[in-house]
This record gives structure tokens, C-alpha cells and sequence, in this order.
């Protein structure tokens, strides 16, 4: 098992193609900072966000709530969609600790407290609206208003809750108000108590990847999501982290994270118009591919993608 798992991780952290590179560097590249390279329903990123992906950036919340809001959550259903007896997982943006803690009143003596009433309605948006049927939760933590990134992640089977941080600390009051969460959406959804000796807390571990320098932790965060929503284990380092960048990039552009499959089957690539991205979906079900252009692109690099995939389908046919 934990050599499957050590398996799963290598392939997340495989090498790009050349097109995937591209890809990536049209991405980062600089241009109008307001130009929106990536739109999913309320969500989106512009080029100015996405190139805080650039080596030696910190990340912002619109990158690190894109890339588990839409990325993450579609690898998820896919996984759970091959696998019928996998549980879903959710995905909090960064705003749910945020609200759950009050961190915004303007009242001192609130703010930083445990509210549930602040957070009652979101679980209605997780999939199946219970908590309760899901594998993991994660919580994005945005610490002192841009100081610092760390995450907790529920995981509701093995009923732990466990922090990471790629500093080594651990914020204790994060953790026990996500208890509390959990034991308050219990007595919502049932009526009685949650017996909580069942649960355990868990600080940041000796093993959890550590960056060394003041700016990688929203990298770090991301990652941390990535893996552990893939039932990998955390084997990246601070030498990975550009590489790490660049795969948040890709993912974000493609509408999905990456999976350790990918490099095995055709890959649609994503390219860049002038206002929105252009979106590509590989069909593999009938060996045909589908590329889903938004807002009518029909540029010559769209189509040169399209003419290179439709290539390489007929060469694997050959074989």
C-alpha cells in the first residue's frame, strides 16, 4: 500500500510534454493584468493573479481558491466517477475559516471566535448537502490577513482532524473549532450530540514538507491539498516547489488538476485567446477528441492543437 502510494505521487509529479510547457508559459507570460485567463461560473483568474506563480511570488487567494475550488473538485469526480465506491471530497475556499472565525468583524471581542451561525448554510453546497458522506474536507487557512498559508484537512472515515503547515506550527484553535463544526453540523443534521472522544486532533507532523524560504507556503498549500486528495503521500520538497508552480499553472488552464494518468492518455491542451481561455476535453470513450473552444475561438493555435491531437490519435490507431 505504501509503496502504491509512493507510486501515485512520482506520477503527480511527472514531467510536462512540450505542448503542456507551452501551455504554461503563454500562461505566465506578462500581458493585460485584467485579462482573464481561466472562468468557472463566479470564479475566474487573471493573468495578474496567475502570475503570482511565477518563481519567488506569493501566491494570492484567487489562484489557491481556483485551484481547489475547480480543479481539485473536477479530478475528484472523476475519481469517484471510476471508482463508484469512493466518497467525495469538498473543497472550502479560503473565506470559510475566515467566517467561521469571524475574522473580519469589526467588533474586537468577536473577532477570532468560533460563530457557526456564520457557516451553517455552506455545507448545503458540498456534494450530497452532508458532510457527514464525504472522505475529506479541506480548509484552506489564510493566516493574519495574508501572512502566512497553512490548511486542515477533516478527514471524516478515520474521524481526524489534522493541520499542515509548511513552517512546522500548528494552529490549535483552528483545529478545535473545525471539532466544533463538525460536532454542530452533527446536532444540525440529527438532533443529538456527536460523541467527540471518537475524534482526534492532530498537529503538524515532523514529516510534512517544509519550505525555507518567506514566500512558498500558498505553494506548500496547494500541494497539500493535491496529494492528499489523491490519497498520496506528501513526498515533494522545497525542490519541487517551481516545478509545483507550474503544475498549479497547467491545472488551472486545463479546468482540471493533474491526474497520474494523464501522461499515459491524450492530453487536450488549453490555449489562450484574448479575453477567456479556451477550454479543450479529450472524448477518450469513442478515441475521438473534443475540443470545447468558449466564446467562439477559432484562432490558428487552436486549431493547430486540434490538427496535433487528431495526429496522434491516428498514429495510436496504427499501432
Amino acid at each position: 500500500m505504501e509503496r502504491k502510494a509512493r507510486d501515485y505521487a512520482m506520477k503527480l509529479m511527472r514531467p510536462f510534454t512540450a505542448e503542456e510547457q507551452t501551455v504554461v508559459d503563454d500562461a505566465l507570460k506578462d500581458g493585460p493584468p485584467e485579462e482573464i485567463l481561466a472562468k468557472q461560473g463566479a470564479d475566474s483568474v487573471q493573468r495578474s493573479s496567475m502570475q503570482t506563480l511565477c518563481p519567488g511570488q506569493w501566491l494570492n487567494d484567487e489562484v489557491i481558491n481556483y485551484f481547489l475550488k475547480i480543479c481539485l473538485v473536477r479530478r475528484d469526480k472523476k475519481m469517484c466517477t471510476t471508482d463508484t465506491g469512493r466518497r467525495r471530497s469538498h473543497f472550502f475556499s479560503s473565506f470559510f475559516i475566515q467566517k467561521m472565525f469571524d475574522e473580519k468583524s469589526e467588533d474586537p471581542e468577536l473577532r477570532g471566535r468560533y460563530n457557526f451561525d456564520n457557516v451553517k448554510e455552506w455545507s448545503k453546497k458540498v456534494p450530497g448537502g452532508d458532510i457527514f458522506n464525504l472522505k475529506y474536507i479541506v480548509c484552506p487557512i489564510n493566516i493574519d490577513d495574508n501572512s502566512h498559508w497553512t490548511s486542515a484537512v477533516i478527514f471524516m472515515e478515520d474521524k481526524r482532524i489534522q493541520y499542515y503547515d509548511s513552517m512546522g506550527g500548528t494552529d490549535w484553535s483552528k483545529l478545535e473549532g473545525l471539532l466544533k463544526y463538525v460536532k454542530d453540523e452533527y446536532s444540525a443534521k440529527n438532533g443529538k450530540e456527536l460523541d467527540v472522544t471518537e475524534w482526534e486532533l492532530v498537529s503538524c507532523t515532523s514529516d510534512t514538507p517544509r519550505q525555507k524560504n518567506g514566500y512558498d507556503c500558498g505553494v506548500f498549500t496547494c500541494m497539500f491539498a493535491d496529494f492528499i486528495s489523491k490519497d498520496c503521500q506528501l513526498l515533494f520538497n522545497q525542490d519541487h516547489i517551481d516545478q509545483c508552480r507550474q503544475r498549479i499553472a497547467l491545472s488551472i488552464m486545463n479546468y482540471c488538476a493533474i491526474d497520474d494518468s494523464d501522461s499515459q492518455a491524450a492530453f487536450a491542451t488549453a490555449t489562450l485567446s484574448n479575453t477567456l481561455a479556451a477550454q479543450a476535453a479529450v472524448a477518450t470513450s469513442n478515441n475521438t477528441l473534443a475540443l470545447a473552444l468558449e466564446d467562439g475561438n477559432t484562432s490558428r493555435e487552436a486549431i493547430r492543437y486540434w490538427q496535433y491531437y487528431q495526429r496522434r490519435r491516428r498514429m495510436a490507431s496504427s499501432l
